[in-house]
């Protein structure tokens, strides 16, 4: 049991796994932080609609470089910009390390200055940013790797530990919907799809199906429960990212809650299987490269 373990935190595999998960959150970190721009000085400025400081716990440790840099909006944008400038940096594998953690502590500062405005895709962004850093996903398709002409291999460590958390996501959001009464009586989706400040594009042969909400209600259920528990079983793995994927799509189709269900959408391809390359083009360039 101990030598599985080992093996499967510390046996070194090739790092196309990490790789491609900095990509797709770097691009992820660069489109959010672009499209923040409209509403600075709203969300985060002097005069922004709210101020989450009372949120705070007395003492409680947060990050706040915004207000460090006096609170104004060439603050913000000083603050934002940095953000920007890193993210990129740490997409493209450009001083990857050092980008990595300055758009992790810039990210910190921008979801501390409001709180309002996040949802849960957005603490999964962090851990998975953090990760990341701490492990070579800048040794391929990265300008610090322009030298390298061959795919270096690693211990896939941080990737595990982000496959694990996304798994007990999954499993503990399944956990958490069976306490409710709506979800164990098949009514929970029709009541979401019912909450029209999240409302995006219907479709009203299935939202007013009551036997079709239910259906839809108790599958994400079951759904979620095997993206938690059954994705560990080699032969489930791929159907069940690809099923995880198309059900996050629907959801981004029909409500709007922002970036959750992108982010989702990457942990879930980090669950990929090591043997099994994602994006066929760039297997055949690690084949060409090894060669």
């Amino acid at each position: 049991m101990i030598h599985k373990l080992d093996s499967f935190f510390f046996k070194p595999i090739p790092i196309t796994g990490i790789v491609r998960m900095r990509i797709l959150i770097g691009l992820i970190l660069i489109i959010q932080a672009l499209a923040l721009l409209p509403g600075l000085d709203h969300f985060f400025g002097p005069d922004a609609f709210v101020s989450t400081l009372s949120l705070y716990a007395p003492g409680a440790p947060h990050l706040r470089l915004i207000d460090w840099l006096g609170g104004s909006g060439t603050a913000v944008r000083t603050v934002l910009g940095i953000h920007l400038v890193a993210a990129l940096g740490f997409t493209i594998g450009f001083f990857m390390r050092t980008s990595g953690v300055i758009a992790y502590l810039t990210l910190i500062s921008i979801h501390h200055q409001n709180l309002t405005i996040l949802n849960s895709g957005d603490t999964a962004l962090r851990f998975a940013l953090f990760f990341l850093i701490w492990c070579p996903s800048g040794g391929a398709w990265s300008v610090d790797s322009r030298f390298k002409t061959t795919i270096p291999e690693h211990s896939p460590w941080a990737l595990r530990m982000i496959q694990l958390q996304t798994a007990t996501i999954y499993l503990f959001t399944a956990i958490s919907k069976l306490n409710g009464h709506s979800w164990r009586d098949g009514t929970a989706a029709y009541y979401a799809s019912r909450l029209w400040d999240f409302e995006r594009f219907g479709f009203d042969p299935v939202f007013n199906s009551l036997t079709a909400m239910k259906i839809l209600t108790w599958a994400s259920v079951g759904l979620e429960l095997a993206l938690g528990t059954l994705i560990w079983i080699p032969f489930l793995r791929i159907p069940l990212i690809l099923i995880g994927i198309t059900f996050h799509l629907c959801i981004e189709y029909s409500m709007n809650i922002p970036w959750f269900e992108w982010i989702m959408i990457i942990l879930l391809v980090g669950m990929w299987p090591d043997h099994r390359t994602f994006f066929p083009c760039m297997s055949r360039r690690m084949k060409s490269l090894k060669s």
